[in-house]
């Protein structure tokens, strides 16, 4: 099989309301798709955005790398495009934007679903774990919407504001989800260390799952977790760390002998964003992987595109028992596909993302075609 057509394409999608990054509100969302084209109308498509505040890759590079891999794979065989794959120099979101399309030409070819590419006996469902965004937009009413739906896992932005009023909150949550649910608190490394000690402390009594990146600095993780009692789960860890999780994924195992390998194998969970820390091999180490913490595959606010490919991910790695971080889809407005992903309810059944990719060519524009 050979790819005989390859195409960039740029989207942008408003958020129902924006998004406040670090940086800033996000009044939109935007991305590019790659899509190749084989003989036997075969196609692939991947996605990669780039978010603003977290992504170390600019838009310019993004659309530049995402280009240049569209120029390489134009008339190439499925051979040679997994041989692209292993380009260690690609960003995160080109990477992962490369790989599911790469991955999805080839499960198209196979005729089978993406998720059994990655993993023979993947998950039939991906349960979805509900989030409660900003607390400047009204957490507490969307935290007693999700509630009535069934959600069974939860998550919460903390550390933006006041203590005293993240404490309500987390309150008002554990009242509307009720005793059972997995409520999971993420501060973004809003804390120092004795803040996030207190925070912990102060709001044991609600039963946190986890605490994901309570301190300013990764090192403090496993002294936050002697002192609180509480557990810790890695995601901006994971992306500063990516080249050590790379030479990880060659070794194989997750070593203790130092610093970050000791946050990193004490950590409950990784919260793996793929756009945001993808490299080649992520996805065969994590789903191979023995040695390392429970992997909740989340979302970047990715469009229909990316995030379809990620319940692929999950079904692969987290399996049918993690809840996973999807509901990010929930804020986009818009989407780059003709029919909304099913991603509203607390499970998902994955044979409803099996079929072919259908993208609305109303909403893109053509950047590069060759």
């Amino acid at each position: 099989m050979k790819i005989e057509r390859t195409r960039v394409y740029r989207y942008e999608l408003p958020f129902r309301t924006p998004l406040l990054l670090p940086r800033g509100a996000l009044e939109a969302r935007t991305g590019w798709l790659l899509r190749l084209e084989a003989d036997g109308g075969i196609e692939g498509w991947g996605e990669a955005a780039p978010l603003p505040g977290f992504s170390r890759e600019s838009e310019n590079e993004t659309v530049f790398e995402l280009i240049d891999c569209a120029k390489r794979l134009r008339d190439c065989s499925l051979v040679d495009a997994f041989a692209l794959r292993r380009a260690s120099t690609l960003c995160s979101s080109v990477s992962f934007a490369l790989e599911t399309a790469v991955l999805r030409l080839a499960a198209d070819h196979l005729e089978i679903p993406l998720r059994r590419l990655i993993a023979e006996h993947s998950a039939e469902t991906v349960r979805i774990c509900a989030l409660v965004p900003d607390l400047r937009h009204d957490s507490r009413r969307t935290a007693w919407t999700r509630s009535r739906q069934g959600f069974a896992a939860v998550k919460l932005k903390v550390g933006r504001d006041a203590p005293a009023e993240s404490r309500a909150t987390v309150h008002a949550t554990r009242q509307a989800f009720g005793p059972d649910a997995a409520l999971r608190l993420d501060a973004n490394r809003a804390w120092e260390l004795a803040e996030a000690v207190a925070f912990a402390r102060e709001t044991a009594p609600y039963n946190v799952d986890y605490f994901e990146e309570p301190t300013r600095d990764w090192r403090d993780l496993p002294a936050f977790a002697a002192a609180s009692g509480a557990r810790y789960a890695l995601d901006e860890t994971l992306q500063d760390n990516k080249e050590h999780l790379a030479a990880m994924a060659i070794g194989g195992e997750c070593e203790t002998d130092t610093p970050l390998g000791e946050v990193l194998c004490g950590a409950h969970a990784w919260v793996v964003k793929p756009t945001l820390m993808h490299f080649h091999g992520l996805v065969e180490w994590l789903r191979a992987a023995s040695s390392t913490p429970r992997i909740v595959i989340s979302g970047a606010y990715e469009s229909g595109v990316g995030m379809s490919a990620l319940v692929h991910y999950a079904a692969a790695i987290s399996g049918a028992e993690v809840a996973v971080g999807l509901d990010t889809y929930a804020a986009l407005d818009a989407d780059v596909l003709h029919r909304r992903l099913p991603l509203g309810d607390p499970e998902l059944q994955v044979a409803a993302l099996d079929g072919p990719i259908e993208v609305n060519p109303d909403v893109l524009e053509m950047v590069w075609e060759g």
